[in-house]
Order: C-alpha cells, then structure tokens, then sequence
C-alpha cells in the first residue's frame, strides 16, 4: 500500500471512528427491549495479525472489567480461513448508553489508536438482536 493510499484509508478510520462516538439514541418508548451487541471487520495489515489480535484481546479484557464488570471478556474474535488478515469480532450490551461511555472513555481511544497502526481497515456497528417470527 502506498503512503497517500495508507493516509486515506487512516483517514477513513478515524472519521469512521469520530462518527461512531457521537451519543448513540435510544429506542422509541414502549419498544420491546432487545439484546445490544458490537460488532467489528478488521483488516490487519500483512505480518501485524498476531499483534493485532494480541492487541485486540488486551481491548477486550479491558473493556470486561471496566464497562461490563466481568472477569473475563465476553467478546469473540474470528479469523477468516480464505484471508487470514481479516478478523470478525462481536460481544454483547446491556443498552446503548453503556457503549456510549465505553467509546467516550479515554481509554477507548488510547487502545483504538494501537490498533489502527496495525490495520488497513475498520468497519464497526451496533445491532440489535432479531427475535425469531411469531
């Protein structure tokens, strides 16, 4: 990848990151509640998939005790068998407002720095659990 090209694509990331830290809305009232989750595509860049992920469990670890107040984390992280550089992780919610101060928290954005030295790309969500059809 070339400087400019690796520029853009950190460019992207932090303004994919800026616009998923703003405070995130709750549900219409009355709204049936629903399980909450995170969930994030990872791109590593070549020969950096061991620290990231290393890298990402620290995050992990972190974000159980801090926000979740468990002992171990909850969250998983996947490797892609056919590209080997592209990781799925995902972790449950309690509500909304608990991922708001999580992404707010200064030390989100110390481990998310880390982390983007490590990646091409970064594509994060929040979804909702989808009951089955009545």
């Amino acid at each position: 990848m070339s400087v400019p090209t690796l520029r853009c694509a950190l460019g992207k990331m932090t303004a994919i990151w800026k616009s998923h830290t703003e405070p995130l809305t709750g549900r219409a009232q009355g709204e049936r509640k629903m399980s909450v989750y995170t969930m994030g595509i990872w791109q590593a860049k070549p020969g950096r998939e061991s620290e990231f992920a290393a890298a990402w469990w620290e995050f992990a670890e972190w974000t159980g005790r801090e926000f979740l107040r468990v002992e171990k984390t909850n969250g998983t992280l996947l490797r892609d068998r056919d590209q080997p550089g592209r990781f799925v992780s995902f972790g449950p919610w309690d509500n909304l407002d608990q991922i708001a101060a999580w992404r707010a928290h200064p030390g989100f954005r110390e481990r998310v720095t880390r982390m983007n030295d490590l990646l091409e790309s970064f594509t994060p969500a929040v979804l909702d659990s989808v009951p089955p059809s009545a």
